[in-house]
């Protein structure tokens, strides 16, 4: 009876082993059934190979930048008397930073203040000599009129008393006329001959400057019109007066134009902003000399900033202005921004043969800070076609090639595939897979050709 009973519980274990085992060799949906020599794997994740259009992809490193920075130096000699703001501190543009002394531009400037004084002077004496020689030109025209009209007066007189001599001339013949009343005559009629000669002579003296050879001598032509002859007369014979009032005027302007000097010489001690931005350095303190090549503050704009980095001459000449580009601050995390090209250097440096790019960055760049360093991405030439597979599919690599399982019937099966650039979590395989390709997504370590592989 013992006997049989083991012999029972024996045969019981065996049908067991052999349920289970018939079990185990099915795959994951309840399909065929895996031979005992083949190990199952799984379950995995599959994925396929995706045949898509994409642009290079060129990565690297750059540094942040402010769009502008300023070395803040006078443009005049003197001790800092004042300083009014401090490194970090937010400044406008215009805004008083720093007033210097300078004892000689005060000086200059109060001489200068005192020669437009002297100046306003000398000309307003000048046209009080000009209008006094307007004058005195008048007075001498109608002082000549007055002595042409005399003239004519005497002329007449003259003539009378040639008349009346005649006729005493005839009334002595008579006896009608003493000899004393005819020799009286003759010295009147004489004398006013004399007066009027003289009279002709002061004329001749009193023309001049009024004649119409001075008129051609100072250039101009002879007016008929007697209005504009009295005018030009009166420009003709003040010339000398209206040159010296020219000369005053002149004067005038160079005083104003020096005192102008003097006065902006003396504002440069009134050291302001440039631009709205935030002091970065102060390098002088208060009391201390400083020179007109010497830097007293660095201004920065971070308004917004630039991202500044090289690029090899064989893609710099593929990119555009106003390409968008990525870039990655490690010191946020890995944080991605997104910011524009804005230059393109048009030369190549010699020395490392790459171009210099800046681009403009976008969005909140509070957090962003001039000097820091970033890894960039960008996209550059046409899109082409190519095969892309996750990165993670990749099992190992051997050489330069990569070994890949494809899922083919239930089973694993190694490829051999060259990749080449990597597209964001996703690498470029360049011969190896057509594109629609199962593929395992990181495929355990011990996976071997024909292992059958249970997905996901």
């Amino acid at each position: 009876m013992k006997a049989d009973r083991q012999l029972r519980l024996l045969t019981i274990l065996c049908l067991c082993y052999l349920t289970a085992g018939f079990s185990g060799c099915r795959d994951g949906s309840g399909g065929e059934a895996f031979p005992q020599n083949r190990q199952q794997t799984g379950p995995v994740t599959i994925c396929r190979a995706e045949k898509t259009a994409v642009r290079e992809v060129f990565r690297g490193y750059g540094h942040i930048s402010f769009s502008r920075k300023a070395d803040v130096t006078p443009a005049v000699d003197g001790r800092i008397s004042s300083i009014d703001v401090s490194e970090g501190e937010l400044v406008q543009e215009g805004q008083l930073l720093a007033v210097l002394e300078n004892r000689q531009l005060e000086i200059r400037a109060q001489q200068a203040e005192a020669a437009v004084l002297s100046a306003v002077s000398a000309l307003d004496l000048c046209r009080a000599k000009l209008r006094d020689g307007r004058l005195q030109t008048e007075q001498r025209l109608l002082s000549l009129k007055q002595t042409v009209i005399k003239h004519s007066q005497k002329i007449q007189e003259l003539e009378h008393q040639r008349k009346l001599l005649e006729n005493n001339e005839k009334l002595r013949e008579l006896g009608g006329v003493s000899e004393e009343k005819i020799q009286s005559a003759r010295l009147s009629f004489s004398a006013l001959q004399t007066e009027i000669l003289v009279m002709e002579t002061d004329i001749e003296i009193m023309k001049t400057g009024f004649r119409d050879e001075d008129i051609l001598s100072a250039g101009y032509p002879v007016p008929d019109d007697p209005h504009e002859r009295r005018k030009l007369l009166l420009q003709i014979n003040t010339a000398s007066l209206s040159a010296e009032t020219s000369a005053a005027e002149a004067g005038l302007e160079s005083a104003m134009t020096e005192k102008r000097s003097a006065e902006l010489m003396l504002s440069e001690r009134l050291i302001k902003a440039p631009f709205n931005g935030q002091i970065a350095a102060r390098h002088l303190e208060q009391g201390e000399r400083v020179g007109s090549d010497s830097s007293i503050f660095t201004i920065i704009d971070c308004s917004s900033m630039n991202i500044v980095f090289q690029v090899p001459d064989g893609i710099g000449i593929k990119l555009e202005a106003k390409q968008n580009i990525a870039l990655y601050v490690d010191a946020h995390g890995g944080r991605e921004h997104r910011a524009e090209i804005s230059l393109i250097s048009p030369a190549v440096d010699a020395g490392s043969g790459n171009f210099s790019v800046k681009a403009v960055l976008h969005g909140d760049t509070s957090d962003i800070r001039p000097g820091m360093f970033a890894r960039i991405k960008l996209d550059y030439g046409d899109p082409r076609e190519t095969v892309l597979v996750p990165a993670d599919t990749v099992a190992r690599t051997a050489g330069e090639k990569s070994i890949l399982f494809m899922l083919k019937n239930g089973r694993a099966y190694p490829i051999e595939a060259v990749t080449g650039g990597v597209f964001g979590e996703r690498l470029e395989v360049v011969s190896g897979l057509d594109g629609g390709e199962r593929l395992i997504n990181n495929p355990p370590p011990l996976l071997k050709e024909g292992d059958y592989v249970v997905s996901k």
